[in-house]
């Protein structure tokens, strides 16, 4: 079996390789041929005009790169001169959204311009090799371009919900900074990880899990490292990932931070408050229903005691005052303990307050430009004293130091502090269960025998059940503190008008720090620890990331004989990546004021942790071919080592791809058909793989094993 895998990839490569040898034979013969002067054979005029309004629009760039340009006068009218008539223009003004349009023959064109937010059929994307037009794409890559400034959403994930078919993003709670689950085209596997990679401004970002957190079900977000406000676009790539090799399965989202448009000094400022409400509660038994079925309960399960005794027995049950006596109390000394009316959902929720504070300053001259951002965020939740607080400072900028070297800085700092709420299946520790199930005739308070309220909170009940006030009243009882800066260098060298070498090298360096305490009243612990009962719960928990990533590449374009471009790209990625986790947890501190590890009982402490170290490299290339502007062909190619591989596999792996497009709506014989202003017919076929298996599941051992009383080793993996 396994040699009938190797004989099949080896023969898609053979066949992906054949077809590329075709494509640069074709190149090549096109580029021999004569190559004669470009010669304007095609005019185009018409007017340019505002969508809402009707009014035309002076000064608007009419555009076809590389061949010919125009702006509108004051009537709105231009005139274009090209060298064929199917080509490609763009009309861009200020305030309004590009718009490019296919000539396909026409002589006259008369543009009309919508609002700058105008989402349109074609829009430019941000790909692996840089921007481009929608409509030259062989592949399906969907392009979200919006000023975020006015975005509301706290983390970078909350700007991909619902904005484009095949990728569910599905949030994880309502906890503010939670994050999401991603998948693309539904879970495509069941024994690694379905999410997508992410590539934050050329370099991958780990969105993977590689340590757990103590707090119930809360996950790390790398994604709300970032700030929204701080995108300039992000690109879903749904198929074509092969680029990315053993890593681009699942999918592949590019984000682009902001970079400086013009080189005057522009300053944004927003400030954005709001108040968030509770949801209606779930409807739950009152106090005297719950108590009536309790009774029944109870009868049930003791059917030969008399319901009078049960009554007597049960202090929930038993109705006796307590009355004062000269020797003390008589009668049911628990009777207000569970006889008060609390709505325990309201007791845990209440409305939350938002706020949003954001700076950037972009600007610079003929040699440099900048963006500068600083931002703070903090939500709170709907749950009482949970929230989520975020600083975050960002540094872009690209300083040309000659006419053939520039260098292109991204990084970025990120402080973050979230106070949670223990999410888990876990009815002790969970306040929202622990409000569902918790007796409403029950009180957060403990009352005397005259039915005086104490300031004293309430301990767990006669089921063991939590005081749910207690597990929301101390924001600081459960918290999660985050360090992240990510950061790299390109630098460019334009060798001739052709080709650039390029070396881009970065960072992301993220320190994850975890406490979680319950106190000693007002929690049910369910279990003991060593035969031991236990009353409070310490826990501490620290994670680090180190990951080095570097990409070199040479990148060659031209175009000839008028209707050719070629685009030709080879190169090698290398990332090392180094993480560790270190927990502990212990019991019985003698204070709930000493809430580190060395307080509690040491025979009841215990520690770990884990060490977690990969590597992957990639020999990639990619050939991107167009004709005419009509016809495009695109071939790439990724050969892949990791160190997840295991030993029993090739040292670089083939995932190549290649894809065909054809541009119908830019055929001279479409210019008669103004309802269609996009038809495309796309042919694609990829491979890709998957590493996310676990770093040391390829790695295998023996083990000792015994099967009925005889002894041996067997194969297993870490």
């Amino acid at each position: 079996m396994i040699n009938e895998v190797k004989y099949s990839k080896h023969t898609t490569m053979k066949k992906v390789l054949f077809v590329t040898a075709i494509v640069l034979f074709f190149c090549w013969g096109a580029a021999a041929q004569t190559r004669s002067a470009v010669t304007a054979t095609h005019s185009v005029t018409g007017t340019v005009s505002d969508a809402a309004t009707g009014a035309a629009i002076a000064g608007a760039n009419i555009d076809v790169p590389g061949v010919a340009s125009a702006i509108t006068d004051d009537n709105g009218r231009y005139t274009l001169s090209l060298p064929r008539t199917e080509m490609i223009m763009t009309a861009t003004a200020d305030g309004y959204a590009k718009r490019e349009l296919l000539v396909r023959g026409r002589q006259t064109i008369n543009i009309v311009l919508y609002e700058q937010t105008y989402k349109g059929s074609t829009k430019t994307v941000t790909t692996p090799l840089g921007d481009r037009s929608s409509l030259t794409s062989v592949y399906d890559w969907f392009g979200i371009n919006e000023d975020n400034l006015a975005s509301t959403a706290a983390t970078s994930d909350g700007l991909l919900k619902t904005r484009t078919t095949g990728l569910n993003v599905l949030t994880r709670s309502g906890t503010p900074g939670s994050g999401s689950n991603f998948n693309l085209h539904g879970l495509n596997t069941m024994n690694a990880g379905a999410m997508p990679l992410f590539v934050i401004d050329g370099m991958p970002y780990e969105n993977t899990y590689y340590a757990t957190s103590l707090i119930g079900n809360y996950f790390s977000n790398p994604l709300a490292s970032i700030n929204p406000k701080d995108i300039e676009s992000i690109t879903v790539l749904k198929d074509g990932t092969s680029l990315y090799g053993t890593k681009g399965a699942n999918g592949v989202i590019l984000i682009k931070t902001l970079k400086s448009r013009t080189l005057e000094t522009k300053i944004n400022v927003r400030v954005t408050t709001g108040v968030g409400f509770e949801r209606s509660t779930l409807p739950v038994l009152s106090g005297a229903d719950h108590k009536f079925l309790l009774a029944e309960l109870y009868q049930k399960a003791h059917p030969t005691v008399s319901p009078d005794v049960l009554t007597e027995a049960l202090p929930f049950l038993n109705q006796n005052k307590p009355v004062k006596q000269p020797w003390g109390y008589e009668g049911n000394m628990d009777y207000y303990r569970y006889n008060q009316q609390t709505d325990w959902q309201q007791t845990v929720y209440s409305p939350s307050w938002n706020q949003d504070y954001y700076l950037n300053v972009a600007g610079g001259d003929e040699v440099a430009t900048y963006v500068l951002s600083l931002g703070y965020l903090k939500h709170e939740g709907i749950i009482k004293n949970t929230d989520f607080s975020r600083f975050n400072t960002r540094f872009n900028s690209e300083i040309r130091f000659s006419n053939t070297f520039k260098v292109l800085s991204n990084m970025s700092f990120m402080y973050g502090s979230k106070h949670l709420p223990n999410e888990g299946a876990n009815i002790f520790l969970n306040p929202m269960l622990a409000s569902m199930v918790k007796a409403p005739f029950t009180a957060p308070y403990i009352y005397n025998e005259e039915g005086k309220r104490s300031p004293n909170l309430e301990d767990a009940d006669f089921w063991n059940l939590s005081n749910p006030y207690v597990l929301v009243n101390n924001k600081n009882n459960l918290q999660n503190i985050n360090y992240r800066f990510f950061g790299s260098f390109e630098f460019i060298y334009n060798l001739n008008k052709h080709l650039d070498l390029a070396a881009l090298v970065g960072l992301n360096f993220n320190k994850e720090r975890e406490k979680a305490f319950y106190p000693s009243v007002g929690v049910g612990f369910p279990n003991s620890v060593a035969s031991v009962d236990i009353f409070n719960q310490t826990q501490h928990r620290v994670d680090r990331l180190f990951s080095l990533y570097g990409d070199v590449y040479a990148n060659y374009r031209t175009a000839f004989a008028q209707d050719h471009a070629l685009n030709v790209r080879a190169g090698l990625r290398y990332q090392d990546n180094a993480a560790n986790d270190n927990f502990g947890q212990s019991y019985n501190s003698s204070s709930d004021e000493f809430r580190s590890l060395q307080y509690g009982t040491s025979a009841l402490r215990s520690i770990g942790g884990g060490i977690n170290d990969w590597t992957w490299m990639s020999l990639y290339a990619n050939v991107d071919y167009s004709l005419k502007d009509k016809y495009f062909f695109n071939v790439h190619s990724a050969f892949d080592h990791s160190s997840r591989y295991g030993t029993n596999v090739s040292t670089f792996l083939p995932y190549p791809s290649v894809g065909a497009a054809w541009l119908i709506s830019g055929e001279e014989f479409m210019g008669e058909v103004d309802n269609i202003s996009l038809l495309k017919l796309r042919v694609t076929y990829g491979l890709s793989g998957n590493d996310d298996i676990g770093n040391y599941n390829g790695d295998r051992y023996y083990h000792p094993y015994a099967l009925v009383g005889q002894f041996g080793l067997v194969r297993t993996s870490l």
